[in-house]
């Protein structure tokens, strides 16, 4: 990585990991959606949680360096859209969708470049590196925040689409890394199933934390029982090869 600004990418990079959430927890309050202005911020939350599994359903067709180019665009778009807030809130909703998806993958897919770097090609971030990613993260925060406060959530969306896209520009010029034949694998429905089990799942439990309709949570509450049967019996039945004693996977999942 020759590049002195990657630094920048590093630092937008790793703020998937708290700042959506904070944009979308504070926006929600001042636009009528869905579940009190909660609705794009579960909406963030559960793609996140479950994008992989979406991603994984298509097969590995596709290379590390192009899912994360991919993926970085995405964002882009995920955050214009954002920007469109004031002319309607759907497309608020639109953005936690496309921002969730994303974010889901754009940091292990950075790390996994950062391996390839070190181990192909003897490249690595020094420590002024990590120092100036730490203090980029630190100047969004803040920014992000008063944006937001101030009633301009548009340009708190429009510079993280900005920020998405220079670090696009960034990386597209990484080398294609030699993984000699991959794979082609064809479309595999067991993770897409997952992928929708566990979105219905994990979006049921956040959205009974902010209902007040009685009838309604009785309804959630059937569902989710339903579903996690449907899961136990997924996971049982099926032909997946686990890395990892099952019970590890409950315990994550119970854990979120």
């Amino acid at each position: 990585m020759k590049n002195k600004l990657l630094f920048f990418t590093y630092a937008v990079v790793n703020t998937t990991l708290f700042l959506p959430y904070f944009l979308y927890l504070l926006i929600g309050n001042h636009y009528p959606t869905f579940l009190n202005g909660w609705f794009p911020l579960i909406i963030f939350y559960v793609c996140n949680l479950t994008g992989t599994f979406l991603v994984r359903s298509f097969g590995k067709k596709v290379s590390t360096r192009e899912l994360l180019l991919f993926f970085l665009l995405l964002a882009s778009v995920g955050s214009f859209l954002g920007v469109l807030v004031f002319v309607n809130a759907l497309w608020l909703d639109l953005s936690a969708i496309l921002l969730g998806l994303s974010c889901s993958l754009l940091l292990p897919l950075y790390l996994t470049i950062q391996y390839h770097e070190r181990r192909l090609f003897h490249r690595s971030f020094s420590g002024k590196d990590y120092g100036l990613a730490f203090l980029t993260m630190l100047l969004f925060m803040p920014l992000f925040i008063f944006l937001v406060k101030v009633n301009l959530p548009e340009l708190a969306f429009g510079l993280y689409g900005i920020a998405f896209l220079v670090s696009f520009f960034l990386l597209r010029d990484l080398p294609h890394y030699d993984h000699g034949n991959m794979p082609s694998t064809s479309f595999d429905s067991r993770f897409f199933l997952l992928f929708l089990v566990l979105t219905g799942i994990t979006f049921a439990v956040k959205s009974l934390r902010v209902l007040t309709d009685n009838h309604f949570s009785l309804i959630l509450i059937t569902l989710i029982v339903i579903l996690l049967i449907g899961v136990f019996y997924l996971i049982q039945h099926s032909a997946f090869e686990f890395s990892l004693p099952r019970y590890v996977y409950w315990f994550g999942f119970y854990r979120e």
